[in-house]
């Protein structure tokens, strides 16, 4: 039996997590979903059907059976779903070092040139060549750009599990 106390207290709680009530809330939070797309399978996906199809072939074979088919199509769809996943994270990164370097931190030269020769590296007996480098090769990912890669973590999880059951299932009934 649930306490008079709990029962306020769940009420004060929920009270507060309603989500947005402004119409600026409300259209920032609309928009989350239309970041990456990444939510969606490309199972789900019309567009890609024709190449999950192709892969799923492909991976199960002239010979398989419904089942065996159904979850080659589970495996393609993970292994496309990983392919997207790694291609934003790639697109994410190339974005922030093409800010860093629109933005002028360091990591050209006087000339607005980007180190090229890696004989200009090799400067071990400069006891200033770690500042040089430091200096010239300050592209680092931010905090805001980890943090980005982490949600993105969480797609790429989803498919590594998905196409992990799926090729257990599969393996399994082909020893059948």
């Amino acid at each position: 039996m649930t306490s008079d106390r709990q029962i306020a207290s769940n009420r004060s709680n929920g009270a507060r997590s309603r989500g947005p009530r402004t119409a600026a809330g409300k259209a920032s939070s609309s928009r989350n979903a239309l970041r990456h797309g990444l939510a969606v399978s490309v199972i789900d996906e019309p567009a890609m059907c024709t190449e999950v199809e192709a892969l799923a072939r492909a991976i199960a074979g002239n010979s398989a059976d419904s089942f065996q088919l159904s979850q080659a199509r589970i495996i393609a769809g993970a292994q496309l779903d990983l392919l997207r996943v790694h291609s934003a994270k790639v697109a994410l990164m190339n974005s922030k070092i093409a800010s860093a370097i629109l933005s002028g931190d360091g990591t050209e030269d006087v000339m607005g040139n980007l180190p090229s020769d890696d004989a200009d590296l090799d400067r071990s007996d400069d006891p200033s060549c770690e500042t040089k480098l430091t200096e010239q090769f300050s592209i680092v990912p931010t905090i805001e750009a980890l943090q980005q890669l982490a949600r993105l973590d969480r797609y790429e999880d989803r498919a590594i599990s998905r196409r992990r059951r799926a090729m257990r299932a599969f393996l399994a009934y082909q020893r059948i």
